[in-house]
């Protein structure tokens, strides 16, 4: 017996008007029944005023109704710009990380000596920006992407503090996966980037 109530805009505008319309009418009413009653011109002022109040009062409320609904979807609009503007800000300064990681990558691509290598690695390798960055960085990344980045960091921590027992194909696979996350992440910010224009 879990039923739900599900109004539309239409729904919710009908709502308003009605319960706007019957409000004005029954606050007018005593003052409309008593001017009726009454014989003399005084009738046709009363009824003359009682219909516009009600007109204005169903004015009213369709205009504060229209309003509000502006000042919500405005609203609204505004706070997804400013989402988008965060996420184009935490995006960029994580590709930053990326490319100097990737640099770091090239550094020891020539040697040969893996130990050498691990440990420059360790103490080279930065993820700082990755520990500082808002999971909502990934608001406009695919699932896959996301997970690509996770794996990343996942890749880089494990070599910082394993410098000892990393393997050649893991350092591989980890420079494999920077170069492919800098070209997703470019490409995310230029799509963010045209959004924002």
């Amino acid at each position: 017996m879990n039923k739900k109530i599900v109004f539309s805009y239409k729904s919710f505008f009908r709502l308003i008007v009605t319960i706007i319309l019957v409000l004005v009418v029954i606050l007018q009413l005593p003052t409309l029944l008593t001017y009726i009653q009454d014989t003399s011109d005084n009738r046709i002022i009363a009824i003359i005023g009682a219909v516009g109040n009600i007109t204005g009062g169903i004015i009213g409320g369709i205009v504060a109704y229209l309003v509000a609904n502006y000042q919500v979807s405005k609203s609204k609009e505004h706070q997804e710009f400013l989402d988008l503007k965060h996420s184009y800000f935490n995006l960029r300064l994580l590709l930053d990380e990326i490319e100097y990681n990737k640099k770091i990558m090239l550094t020891i691509q020539t040697e040969s000596n893996l130990p050498a290598k691990s440990k420059f690695l360790a103490n080279h390798l930065t993820d700082d920006r990755w520990n500082k960055t808002p999971p909502t960085f990934a608001d406009n990344l695919s699932n896959d992407d996301f997970k690509e980045i996770c794996n990343l960091y996942r890749n880089i921590a494990f070599i910082k503090s394993n410098d000892s027992t990393i393997e050649e194909l893991f350092i591989t696979q980890t420079n494999t996966l920077i170069i492919k996350l800098s070209k997703i992440i470019r490409k995310e910010l230029d799509f963010i980037l045209t959004k924002l224009n």
